[in-house]
């Protein structure tokens, strides 16, 4: 793809430090906002050196002013991202200039890297604090910095209720948004190490965390600046706040994971670039879902059968209806996993595979049919139920995916079942209009509600995006997957709806019972 091609392309301006190894400053924030599908404008403010951590040589306020109005003049810009601002003079002479141009109505992000370089003047952090954070649409520290501009001690900030009161008091400097990075922050869950990173909205005064994987800055570095680039390129393209810093976030976690180790002795550069590979710049399913046409997940998740299940008013003959032809559903999705397994070209996916086929057999001979069993259905009735035409035309797409496609092909057409179940599963569990006293479902909900159902949806998860890492690597291929994930969406509500719409083709459908 050409993003020079494009006639609206957001624009963004950076103003930082030079970085001359390339893994941070000016120079990684054009990467990583090219690689965003953003257009980059830059201007530098100073000579950092990245191994000693301090300014080499300070532009003269004069010319760091005269790169700025000469950009906005003429380029103009949808956000502005601050980094390093040198001297105290170089601040202010910044602020001032971006009020002059406050009527382009560009978004401030300010970065205050400044105060990790060695050295600097006390006078620049209160300029920081006093003129340019008034200015501030977002304002985004890291735990380490957020301390230093409170005046607190190293170590002040423990945990997530810290970063909580900490963002809230940064705000009172007048930014309307303050998301503090917690990598200098690790939490030790389930024996790795994640991080938890605050948002905080001064406009509406609600709070929003978001769960990444730790980023070892020992070994990869540049992480907090560009974490704070590519927030500023999602607001440019005018994602929602909450959105822009999930996505920046899971960007930046990517391209540490593909570090760039054989450049140079020391700590790695980000691999900036990666998404030029794959043509989605948020989570894979993510992006997946938010490829749907608009309300169709919700149709699926929000059905009015899943509404009659947790207020306990779906008539029992549906149900039941539903229970015989999920058999058959069930059966058939184990052999389109038994044929993800002939795509599988290493021992823990065809082990993953195995497995998945396993667990189906088991859930139908000691779960399924005993809950049938519980609504008066027998075992012998279930095996001579006939298919509905909906799960003939579900499960033979769901068999054809997995026949003629790669492994991938065959995880799309079966993911909307196991997401979307795992998903309405707690919704509706937790929703405080669902019966639950005297709810001839209510043990239906649990079960998919369950903390064994929460495990198998974030492996799952997990599945999907390993594989679009391998098996997507151009724009073609992602509308194809998102094609056949729509289709079984589409499946999943009709399946939802098969008794209402029984016909006679019903009744002379073959029995394809095996």
């Amino acid at each position: 793809m050409n993003i020079m091609s494009y006639t609206t392309l957001p624009k963004v301006l950076t103003i930082g430090g030079s970085d001359s190894s390339g893994g941070a400053g000016v120079q990684a924030s054009v990467k990583a906002l090219s690689a965003l599908r953003v257009y980059a404008t830059s201007v530098i403010t100073a000579i950092v050196n990245h191994t000693t951590e301090s300014i080499d040589y300070a532009l003269p306020a004069k010319v760091v002013v005269q790169q700025i109005d000469t950009i906005l003049n003429d380029t103009g810009a949808d956000v502005i991202k601050v980094g390093v601002i040198p001297t105290a003079v170089s601040a202010k002479e910044v602020a001032a200039i971006m009020k002059k141009y406050s009527g382009l109505n560009s978004k401030i992000v300010l970065n205050p890297s400044t105060v990790s370089l060695k050295g600097v003047e006390n006078e620049v952090i209160d300029v920081i604090k006093n003129v340019l954070l008034p200015m501030t649409d977002v304002f985004a520290p890291s735990v380490r910095e957020t301390e230093s501009l409170l005046n607190m001690s190293v170590g002040t900030i423990k945990d997530v209720k810290n970063m909580r009161e900490a963002a809230k008091k940064l705000a009172e400097y007048g930014a309307k948004a303050v998301f503090i990075k917690g990598n200098d922050l690790p939490i030790k869950t389930d024996d790795k190490n994640k991080v938890i990173n605050v948002l905080y909205n001064a406009i509406t005064g609600e709070l929003t965390e978001f769960i990444s994987e730790y980023i070892d800055i020992k070994s990869v570095y540049g992480v907090d600046g560009a974490i704070t680039t590519a927030l500023s390129a999602f607001l440019a393209r005018s994602y929602s706040l909450e959105e822009a810093c999930e996505n920046a976030v899971y960007f930046v976690t990517k391209a540490a994971g593909q570090s760039l180790s054989s450049i140079r002795k020391n700590a790695a550069p980000m691999n900036l670039m990666h998404t030029l590979k794959a043509p989605f710049t948020k989570p894979f399913l993510k992006a997946v879902k938010a490829s749907l046409p608009q309300g169709l997940w919700e149709r699926y998740i929000d059905h009015p059968f899943v509404r009659g299940i947790a207020d306990g008013t779906l008539p029992p003959k549906k149900f039941t209806y539903y229970l015989t032809q999920d058999y058959h559903y069930l059966k058939h999705y184990a052999r389109a996993a038994a044929l993800a397994c002939s795509k599988s070209n290493t021992m823990a996916t065809l082990e993953r595979n195995t497995q998945t086929i396993k667990d189906i057999v088991d859930e139908v001979q000691y779960l399924h049919l005993k809950y049938c069993a519980k609504w008066d259905v027998s075992e012998e009735e279930v095996l001579k139920a006939r298919e509905s035409v909906y799960c003939v035309a579900y499960t033979r797409f769901m068999m054809d995916k997995a026949a003629s496609g790669d492994l991938l092909d065959a995880k799309m057409a079966l993911a909307p079942c196991m997401i979307g179940y795992c998903e309405l599963g707690p919704r509706i569990y937790h929703d405080p209009k669902t019966k639950r006293e005297g709810n001839p479902y209510w043990d239906w909900i649990c079960q998919y509600s369950s903390g064994r159902s929460q495990v198998m949806l974030s492996k799952g998860i997990a599945e999907l995006e390993e594989l679009a890492e391998h098996y997507v690597g151009s724009e073609e291929r992602f509308k194809d997957v998102c094609k056949t994930f729509e289709q079984s969406t589409r499946f999943e509500i009709m399946f939802w709806e098969q008794y209402d719409n029984r016909s006679e083709l019903d009744n002379e459908l073959l029995v394809f019972n095996n």
